[in-house]
């Protein structure tokens, strides 16, 4: 049963990664920074094998953004005319190099990441497997498939694994190295023999995970494990050479990885992150503070995910206002309410006594807890909170946290027993649906990227709910507000109705321009939006508005849409509209957001960013019209024939005039 998990969680990685199977691992062309760097290891140079051009070489500040104009490779490091990465080194080292070098060819950055993520995966569950074995034998087989579950999915590696690109590979690197080395350190500790070639394993395997992500450094404290375990032999010459084989390795790594700085930008510190040619210039930030930790705490701890009935039923975090210098959040989850399987862990110190050596393996589980909370405290001292970070310490949590489980489990009796596997069964499915979920939701970018491999996958997750649906009567469609608008509101903006949540938001709102006049107007979070023309309106009077949007209906990877023409479809996901007393007063051909609730808000933007201010009339009823009771315009067909002003000239950019077609498949004019 474990043995057919841990293959099936390892297909999931590599489905994941390239989801219609349709890339070569080995390729010739050798692109992507790691790939490049390789190539200059191989030539002898620390910098990326790549030409830096002439207009890049000819600014005088390459680090201000402004100054280069989109020139130089992003994210790269600059320094002194060539380019560097300030990611790790350790996956050239251990993947790109020697494939390049025993190939001929390179390998392509996403099945990098995917050997690194099976590779600590496996190792993980190898050394949950060993515990069992080896001290708790009561705890049932279902816990150790829950528990290994949530090894593989409730520890952020499978939204990492979503978009494998030049950012994640270190991460990869850092999680599978320092998963080996939790797995050498157990052995040491274990073993009856050998326990110096296990520590010189582990000590080289942290070497390579700092290697690959300083922020790793400080969980070295879980190689004094065996150390501390075997201190009353310090006398001994097998515990000097215990000592040898913990600190030699890690030494050497620490060496290289100094003169490898040094070699670059003539300093023992310097990773390159002070040169990164960043979307910002980073030298007026802050990187890292201790300012950070208290708003990064309430992110990666307490942040939870918004639910939707829609597939893939979670979405984004509704993140607090960023601190001053906190330069931006992308996709994290708080631990507490969407992988709690990690407060398991508190229970990985119980039923050791009972065992032979319980005392020795409580030490390997508190240097495994340090090394947890120190990796925590570095990454909340950064600037970005990022979904990814994630991974230098939900990894380590989540095998902490399946400690506990076969620990709880294995110790207690009757009702106490009862009571611990459910919670560990909660917990653990819990965890691991939401770490499977957030792989689908992570960015959009499978929708994005495989939009039919998302249509197959949204269809089925979303068929159930569908069902339900029809059951219990649940309509969607349209909806017609009975308003009276507010006197004394000249010059506000405020909500009608909205859907999305948090910054994938969509809104309708009303402009007044005069007591008498009004215009209303939609607003697509961050990607623009567009008024209509001024109509008149009666001061105290009701109005009828029937409005329209395409976040009304479920998403279009539904079966709703399903017995409808595909234009028929495509107008009720694209159409944003209000009409006012049976006259169009807003129409516009629109994305739109998917909808994440089945009812929308209506006037009050419901805490999202934008539109703070409520609507101040009164919405004396609304309800849903169905969708066939609002008539649609024939098509017709043709040229656009446009009037337009050109606006005065400010600078040189382009604008779209005309655009049609679909996400990913569109056709533009413009000026």
């Amino acid at each position: 049963m474990i043995g057919a998990l841990v293959a099936t969680i390892c297909w999931f990685f590599v489905w994941t990664v390239d989801p219609e199977g349709s890339r070569p691992v080995l390729d010739g062309t050798g692109q992507g920074y790691y790939n490049l760097l390789a190539r200059g290891f191989l030539k002898g140079q620390t910098a990326l094998d790549v030409e830096v051009s002439p207009a890049m070489l000819a600014v005088t500040d390459p680090h201000s953004p402004k100054m280069r104009a989109g020139e130089g490779l992003h994210d790269a490091s600059y320094y002194k005319g060539r380019y560097f990465i300030y990611f790790g080194v350790t996956p050239v080292v251990t993947i790109f190099a020697p494939v390049r070098l025993l190939t001929g060819e390179f390998v392509d950055e996403r099945f990098a990441i995917v050997g690194m993520a099976i590779m600590g995966f496996i190792f993980s569950a190898a050394t949950l497997v060993a515990i069992r074995r080896r001290h708790f034998r009561r705890a049932p087989v279902w816990v150790m498939v829950v528990a290994i579950a949530a090894l593989g999915l409730a520890t952020m590696v499978p939204p990492l694994l979503r978009r494998p690109s030049i950012w994640e590979v270190p991460i990869a690197a850092g999680y599978g190295w320092f998963m080996v080395t939790l797995f050498c350190v157990w052995r040491s500790l274990a073993a009856a023999w050998g326990k110096s070639l296990w520590m010189a394993a582990a000590s080289l395997a942290m070497g390579l995970t700092v290697g690959a992500r300083p922020t790793y450094l400080l969980a070295s404290v879980v190689l004094l494990a065996p150390l501390a375990a075997e201190w009353g032999r310090r006398r001994e010459r097998s515990w000097r050479l215990l000592l040898g084989a913990t600190v030699g390795p890690i030494f050497a790594a620490g060496v290289g990885l100094a003169a490898y700085n040094f070699a670059r930008f003539g300093s023992l510190a310097e990773f390159g992150q002070t040169y990164q040619l960043a979307g910002d210039d980073l030298r007026g930030l802050k990187l890292f503070s201790t300012a950070y930790m208290a708003y990064n705490f309430r992110i990666y701890v307490l942040a939870a995910a918004g639910l939707s009935p829609y597939f893939p039923f979670i979405t984004v975090i509704d993140p607090p206002p960023a601190l001053e210098g906190q330069f931006g959040t992308e996709d994290p989850y708080g631990l507490v309410p969407c992988l709690p399987w990690v407060l398991l862990a508190s229970a990985a110190w119980m039923g050791w006594g009972e065992w032979p050596g319980g005392l020795r393996r409580r030490i390997w589980v508190g240097g495994l807890g340090l090394a947890a909370l120190a990796t925590m405290a570095i990454v909340f001292c950064f600037g970005g909170t990022c979904g990814r970070y994630m991974v230098d310490f939900t990894p380590a949590l989540a095998l902490l946290a399946g400690v506990g489980a076969v620990a709880w489990t294995s110790g207690t009796n009757g009702f106490g027993r009862l009571i611990a596997g459910f919670l560990v069964l909660f917990l653990g499915v819990w965890s691991a649906g939401f770490g499977l979920l957030a792989s689908f939701q992570h960015n959009r970018l499978l929708k994005i990227e495989y939009p039919e491999v998302y249509r197959t996958v949204a269809y089925a997750g979303n068929l159930p709910g569908y069902w339900l649906d029809r059951i219990t009567g649940q309509n969607c469609g349209p909806v017609e507000l009975e308003v009276v608008f507010p006197l004394g509101a000249v010059g506000r903006v405020e909500p009608l109705v909205v859907t999305g949540r948090t910054f994938f938001s969509d809104y309708v709102y009303v402009h007044y321009l005069t007591e008498e006049r009004v215009r209303f107007g939609f607003e697509h979070t961050s990607l623009g939006g567009a008024v209509g023309e001024p109509v008149a309106i009666v001061p105290g009077a009701m109005q009828k508005l029937p409005i329209e949007m395409g976040s009304l209906y479920p998403p279009a990877a539904h079966p709703y849409f399903v017995a409808m023409r595909p234009r028929q479809a495509r107008r009720r996901q694209r159409t944003a509209r209000v009409a006012m007393n049976g006259k169009v007063a807003f129409y516009r051909s629109a994305e739109l957001f998917d909808a994440v609730a089945r009812r929308p808000d209506v006037g009050t933007a419901a805490g999202r960013g934008a539109f703070k201010q409520p609507f101040s009339g009164k919405i004396l009823g609304q309800r849903i019209v169905p969708a066939a009771a609002l008539a649609t315009e024939a098509d017709v067909y043709g040229p656009v024939v446009l009037t337009v002003t050109l606006p005065p000239f400010a600078g040189v950019r382009s604008e779209p005039l005309v655009s049609s077609g679909e996400s990913g498949k569109g056709g533009v004019v413009y000026i």
